[in-house]
């Protein structure tokens, strides 16, 4: 400690520099702080957050700013504060170390260490005085101390057998094996009864939305006809964007939900949510288009428009749920603030948007939703349902604008790469399904500045920070950094044409097979060149963001589309192969790498259409539109006239196919196989895989 800060003051890491002034004497992740552990004797203090974590800065004001527990903490232990979207490989590592101590596992994560970095205790939030059947952190560190230095074998031998079960659980499981579409099936049998019936979504409170899950469940529903599993899927996005998930008025959603019913959320936002839940929007447009949802997708892309994008053209990384230190103020309302602010109108509007007396959230507020549909407020107000319609939008607009004055929630304005990867898929998906032409401007904004830092390095960073001289690039990017990019390019290219984006999707797949193959063959998520940790993490199973595993294999299973080449087949097939026995027993934890596998069943499929010479650009154009509705999220097109193929094209897209009888002609392969040509958009629609 020196002038009244720690270390964590030279850090860029907004989470880290909000615990700079802790008179705990934390340390960033480093060597720096292992020497003093071993040079000391010390166990280590690994606690992992993130900056818009509610129960993280509730234990730092409780706990981390006390005078009495710091100075216990920095007599007894080496404190390191870790960033947990910074180093992902840190948190994963140990991470499971709690659920396997603990059976659970959350934020802020706290886990001591033996001097080498093995762990022997793990837990997450703990209040500073015992309660919530958990004990005190004051007393926790005196007998964590007591242990260590009284029990001192125990202890080692703990740490010993903790990280071998780490080390098992890091390895693929089992011998090879190959997966048939039963454990789809099973998969969609397994999951049913988890599904909440009248609320929509997985499981009982607090509720996440579950992408990965969600779009698995959406493509089994339309691989084997399962109205069950499509009504579930709808069911879900139905509840979510009526509840209090999403923000009504300024776009976007929230982390999670604290109630069944998706009424009171968890006010964080993370740009990761907003990525993925606009492209599995769009996807569901596609199959079902729908008004309601088409004004979601709008509202979110206008929301990482206004509020989440740097001057650079990146995204910013979340949203705190606080402001003015209390949990959701800027986002809740009363019938009064209402009414000052849409005086006579303020009852129908507190009708529309589920404002009560009662209120829903604490104090009496409300969090704002829109269940009640058009007909049953014409019910009991009257009036023409367009007439409705604009009250509510013209409601909605004044409220914005009142709320704008309020202090608003702490920006963690970090880029985070996976994460800006995912909101360029967000918006090249959507932009290209509804024809909106500057969602996918959008996107190429923030993609080109990843493909310029690119090409100049040859690699990718994970983190980039403002800085005087323009973005600081920072860590070496880990596998999902570079997966989600590659299929950010790879959609960038269906949604704009422009062959620079498979094209780069197609070296940022070459550059990840030489930087994270291991000497086993198999894709690990640090890149080999980087510090190793204690076990290499996992990254084969969901999360809040689909597994870098499944990403990467579905990227290599698009690349092969492209050029042609088995290597990039045998990529994606070989991660198969070594999970599938961890797949069939089970199926639920890997939804991303199904995906992939029922793709390869089906074969995403590139879509090569070839106009005559003479075609005009809005002829083009009108055919790409068209293809909008029925090209997958996983397939490629390439549009061209004849003779005119770009030279970035490979030949065996576009050697001996010719446009016929003067009119735009389709080429349909997979991986597999090619089919008959044919001038017809509805001949290209994805068949249903055989019950």
């Amino acid at each position: 400690m020196y002038g009244g800060v720690n270390r964590l003051i030279h850090e860029q890491s907004l989470y880290l520099r909000q615990h700079a002034r802790n008179p705990v004497d934390w340390y960033p992740w480093g060597e720096e702080a292992f020497d003093r552990a071993r040079s000391e004797d010390k166990p280590i203090l690994v606690s992992v957050g993130y900056s818009a974590c509610h129960w993280c800065h509730v234990m730092e004001a409780e706990s981390f700013e006390d005078a009495r527990v710091a100075a216990f903490q920095n007599a007894q232990f080496v404190s390191i504060k870790v960033d947990r979207e910074e180093r992902p490989d840190v948190d994963r590592v140990y991470m499971e170390a709690c659920q396997i101590l603990t059976g659970s596992g959350g934020w802020p994560l706290n886990v001591f260490l033996l001097p080498d970095g093995r762990p022997f205790f793990a837990g997450t939030y703990f209040p500073k005085e015992a309660r919530y059947g958990r004990l005190g952190w004051l007393e926790l560190l005196k007998r964590i101390h007591a242990l260590y230095q009284e029990h001192r074998e125990e202890v080692i031998s703990d740490a010993a057998q903790l990280t071998e079960m780490l080390r098992r659980e890091s390895a693929v499981v089992g011998a090879e094996a190959v997966l048939g579409d039963e454990v789809l099936k099973r998969f969609v049998q397994v999951l049913g009864p988890r599904f909440d019936q009248e609320h929509g979504g997985l499981g009982r409170a607090p509720k996440f939305p579950n992408v990965p899950i969600l779009e698995t469940m959406l493509w089994c529903g339309v691989a084997f006809e399962d109205a069950e599993a499509l009504r579930r899927v709808r069911q879900a996005l139905s509840a979510m964007a009526e509840g209090g998930l999403f923000d009504h008025l300024g776009g976007g959603f929230h982390r999670y939900s604290v109630d069944q019913a998706w009424a009171v959320p968890h006010f964080e936002k993370m740009l990761y949510d907003n990525g993925l839940l606009l492209r599995l929007y769009a996807e569901i447009t596609r199959i079902a288009p729908s008004v309601r949802d088409h004004r979601i997708i709008e509202a979110t892309a206008s929301y990482l428009q206004r509020e989440m994008t740097g001057e650079e053209g990146l995204f910013y990384a979340a949203q705190d749920a606080d402001s003015d230190g209390e949990e959701g103020r800027f986002f809740v309302w009363e019938p009064t603030t209402v009414e000052a602010v849409l005086g006579e109108d303020s009852a129908f509007l507190c009708d529309a948007f589920g404002v009560s007396q009662e209120g829903n959230f604490e104090g009496g507020r409300s969090v704002l939703s829109c269940r009640k549909d058009l007909a049953a407020l014409q019910a009991v107000w009257g009036g023409e349902l367009h007439e409705l319609q604009e009250r509510i939008e013209r409601g909605r607009r004044l409220l914005w604008q009142a709320r704008e004055q309020r202090p608003k929630p702490l920006r963690d304005e970090k880029r985070i790469t996976a994460w800006n990867a995912l909101a360029i898929q967000g918006l090249a998906r959507s932009g290209f399904v509804l024809q909106q032409a500057s969602w996918c401007a959008q996107a190429e904004r923030a993609a080109r500045v990843y493909l310029e830092a690119f090409q100049k390095d040859g690699y990718l960073h994970r983190l980039a920070y403002d800085a005087p001289e323009g973005l600081q690039w920072k860590t070496l990017g880990f596998l999902d950094d570079y997966a989600f990019l590659a299929l950010a390019w790879m959609d960038l290219y269906t949604a704009t044409g422009d062959a620079l984006w498979i094209s780069a999707a197609k070296d940022l797949c070459a550059a990840m097979k030489r930087r994270f193959l291991n000497q086993d063959g198999a894709l690990q998520y640090n890149d080999t060149s980087a510090e190793a940790l204690i076990v290499s993490p996992q990254s084969a199973l969901d999360e809040a963001v689909p597994s870098a595993l499944g990403a990467a294999a579905l990227a290599f299973l698009r690349s092969a589309l492209w050029t042609g080449e088995p290597a990039d087949l045998e990529v994606a097939d070989a991660i198969l192969r070594s999970h599938a026995l961890a797949i069939q027993r089970g199926p639920s934890a890997f939804s991303s790498l199904l995906r992939v596998h029922l793709h390869r069943l089906q074969s995403p499929r590139m879509v090569v259409a070839v106009f005559p010479a003479a075609s005009s650009d809005a002829e083009m154009a009108a055919v790409r539109a068209t293809l909008a509705s029925v090209l997958t999220a996983s397939d490629l097109c390439l549009l061209f006239r004849d003779g005119q193929a770009p030279s970035e094209i490979p030949a065996h897209l576009w050697k001996d196919r010719p446009s016929r009888d003067g009119r735009c002609t389709f080429y349909l392969c997979d991986t597999a196989q090619c089919f008959a040509p044919t001038h017809q958009v509805s001949e290209l629609a994805l068949q249903p895989v055989s019950r």
